[in-house]
């Protein structure tokens, strides 16, 4: 497989409602990219269980986590449409919390490209 370039940007969205059970894996499994990502945008779309805490204690001060919750419930589109308006990468990838990917994901994508 090819050497892929460092400098690709990659911003990952990953909207959440209600996923208390799924959102810690899901993370996990974004930080296990062998490509990395510029950020990883994640949304709370109002949730009742207990996702915002686990996301907090996830991902504690770490730079590489912008964490937005709303206010209100506003659906998946708007709430996507919301973290792309602030996210600075090349490419996007739009995560759900409850998907989990394989750690070269990334990178195959890329060489693909």
């Amino acid at each position: 497989m090819k050497q892929i370039k460092k400098n690709y940007k990659i911003s990952v969205i990953l909207p959440n409602f209600n996923h208390g059970h799924y959102i810690s894996k899901a993370i996990d499994n974004l930080l296990l990219q062998k490509q990395d990502v510029c950020e990883i945008i994640i949304i709370d779309d109002a949730s009742k269980d207990n996702s915002i805490e686990i996301i907090k204690e996830k991902i504690g001060k770490t730079k590489l986590f912008k964490f937005l919750v709303n206010k209100v419930n506003i659906g998946t589109i708007r709430t996507q449409n919301k973290a792309l308006k602030i996210a600075k990468g090349q490419f996007i990838y739009l995560a759900a919390a409850d998907d989990y990917i394989l750690p070269n994901f990334f990178q195959k994508s890329i060489s693909i490209f």
